[in-house]
């Protein structure tokens, strides 16, 4: 996401945490987040499998991530 998108998001939601950054290396320790959301990230990501994987590893039990790769409005669920 793009920092004034960010932003928009932090003001929108203040009791959020938002963050930007490498989806193939992120810096949160293993069960920290809640939820991951990726919009039409996965198809340029060089390691999609490898982002993915993150994502498990950071997700909290029970945790999600939500993606959307296509042009419809139906994201995709994926839980832990």
């Amino acid at each position: 996401m793009a920092e004034p998108m960010l932003a928009i998001a932090r003001l929108r939601c203040p009791e959020a945490e938002f963050h930007s950054g490498d989806a193939e290396h992120r810096p949160f320790e293993e069960g920290r987040v809640d939820t991951v959301t990726c919009t039409f990230g996965i198809l340029h990501f060089s390691e999609p499998e490898r982002a993915i994987a993150e994502v498990y590893r950071v997700l909290k039990p029970g945790g999600a991530m939500r993606s959307r790769v296509g042009a419809r409005r139906r994201a995709i669920r994926f839980l832990a």
